[in-house]
């Protein structure tokens, strides 16, 4: 592991000590430890990683995994900060990333000058996954379908559905595991039952629209796209999806694609507008910023489109950004991080923070490369944080959705 070659045997056993006193809940004592090792050594990782440790004490998970993860970039070799964040992004909720860094800390070692790092109660992650409010087995199969391994995603959900079987959630998301993989009899199995259960739940809709119109009945997949725009009250980003592919449909009118479209414009219009900070840059700079936002970027044949595009803008007249709407890592996602000049994870960001970022990047050309899934970002280019906000390739996300100015298409996939 990295080490600080220049810190002496007194720094590290003042560290321990000031772990320990916060493990024990001493926070008043561990905080004036703190105060004055971190006037002495201001960006030591072991000192990030203690006001971390400390603000897990206080159940301030937030400010927890920022001053942590701060710690592991600057000693990525460290197992007590992986294992930690491991255990502490499950337990918010955040799984793919509490499956990346529980599988990285098994090849990691620990600090060779600190040995009481981590909490008693973070030292198995196993545990902490059974102490998130999903259960084990719903909890594997939601971050398998999240990273595309969808028949690890069938296996832990039909083991979710032995127990629970009356689960919505979870059949609605097998569906669509199975969906994915060409089992449609199951698939429709699942996600019958789950309308059946519980009729008003948006989400059960919106997969068995998609799965009907995946196996080529529009009839049905008009009435369940019509019952997501129907039942949908806060859920825009749901919406523009519905949206996205009911324009698809063979024998989409007016009629079935206005009340979706009214009912995106509902679900917008209490949101809240552009922060003053997310003003959009008009200034003229030497090179043009272009960011691309991708919900998509664990699949292969997305990262095959986007790569090329990446890669051959002009660096010396453009500045690439890659706005990750993909939750977790794979080497997909950090190859085209690569090619990007600057990469921002947004999945993890509120859309006024994300606005914000956007803007601070100068971002003159803002596209939309997301998949009609329902964690698109339409509610974020609604918020318009770039001038020129570009709908491309066909996506769905054309000129009738929020904040889109501009499309690269053709004429049946304008809107």
């Amino acid at each position: 592991m990295t080490m600080n070659t220049d810190a002496s045997p007194a720094f590290y056993e003042q560290v321990s000590n000031t772990c320990e006193l916060i493990l024990n809940r001493k926070t008043e004592q561990a905080f004036s430890n703190l105060d004055a090792l971190l006037r002495e050594r201001p960006n030591a990782p072991e000192l990030l990683y203690l006001v971390g440790l400390a603000a897990v004490t206080m159940e301030e998970y937030g400010r927890a995994l920022s001053f942590i993860e701060e710690a592991h970039n600057q000693d990525p070799d460290c197992f007590e900060y992986a294992e930690v964040l491991a255990n502490l992004h499950v337990r918010v909720g955040n799984l793919n990333e509490g499956v990346y860094f529980a599988k990285l800390s098994t090849t990691l070692e620990p600090h060779p000058k600190v040995h009481n790092l981590i909490p008693s109660d973070f030292t198995n992650f196993f545990t902490s996954l059974e102490n998130t409010a999903i259960p084990r087995h719903m909890a594997f199969g939601t971050v398998s379908l999240n990273r595309h391994e969808y028949e690890i995603a069938v296996r832990e959900f039909e083991r979710h559905i032995m127990l629970s079987p009356n689960d919505v959630q979870a059949l609605t998301s097998y569906s669509e595991a199975c969906q994915k993989i060409g089992k449609f009899e199951k698939a429709i199995s699942a996600i019958q039952k789950a309308t059946e259960l519980a009729p008003d739940d948006e989400n059960a809709h919106f997969q068995a629209g998609r799965l009907s119109q995946a196996i080529g009945v529009e009839k049905p997949a008009e009435y369940h796209f019509g019952k997501v725009a129907e039942l949908s009250e806060d859920e825009p980003k749901l919406v523009a999806a519905t949206l996205a592919l009911a324009g698809n449909l063979t024998g989409a009118n007016a009629d079935t694609l206005q009340p979706i479209e009214d009912a995106l414009a509902r679900t917008l219009k209490d949101k809240p507008g552009l922060p003053v900070e997310a003003v959009p840059s008009r200034e003229r700079k030497e090179r043009i910023h272009v960011g691309y936002v991708c919900n998509s970027l664990w699949d292969q044949d997305a990262a095959a489109l986007l790569e090329p595009i990446l890669e051959l803008h002009d660096r010396s007249r453009f500045e690439v950004f890659m706005y990750q709407q993909t939750q977790g890592r794979s080497a997909y996602i950090q190859h085209l991080n690569n090619v990007a000049d600057f990469d921002r994870r947004l999945w993890e960001l509120e859309d006024e923070i994300a606005s914000i970022i956007v803007s601070g990047d100068e971002i003159d050309v803002l596209v939309n490369v997301n998949a009609p899934e329902p964690n698109n970002r339409i509610s974020l280019f609604a918020l318009a944080p770039s001038v020129i906000q570009v709908g491309y390739l066909g996506m769905g996300f054309g000129l009738k959705m929020p904040g889109i100015t501009h499309v690269l298409c053709d004429p049946l996939t304008e809107d």
